[in-house]
């Protein structure tokens, strides 16, 4: 048997965080229990990009090597980082033509 409580709290993360620190909140425990919470949640849920073709291409590894730590840089998802990467790219053919 299920708990309405429980299914609540599992819909969202600040459901959840709420069920998580509703007993103590004491600066140590709610460290500890946000630590668990953070480890516990899929992260690639968070990241939802709209991004579904998958395109698999094959680089020397300086370019590869670059382009990951150009993107860690900016602070962006490689995949991000390659499309504008591309779409900066195809604004120049569009003024050359």
């Amino acid at each position: 048997m299920r708990e309405p409580r429980v299914d609540k709290a599992q819909r969202s993360l600040k459901g959840a965080k709420a069920l998580l620190f509703a007993s103590d909140n004491s600066r140590e425990t709610r460290g500890k229990k946000e630590e668990q919470l953070k480890a516990s949640v899929d992260k690639r849920k968070l990241k939802r990009t709209g991004r579904t073709a998958v395109w698999s291409l094959r680089t020397r590894p300086d370019v590869k090597a670059r382009a990951y730590e150009l993107a860690k840089q900016s602070d962006m998802l490689i995949s991000a980082f390659v499309e504008k990467a591309l779409e900066a790219y195809f604004e120049t053919l569009k003024g050359g033509k």
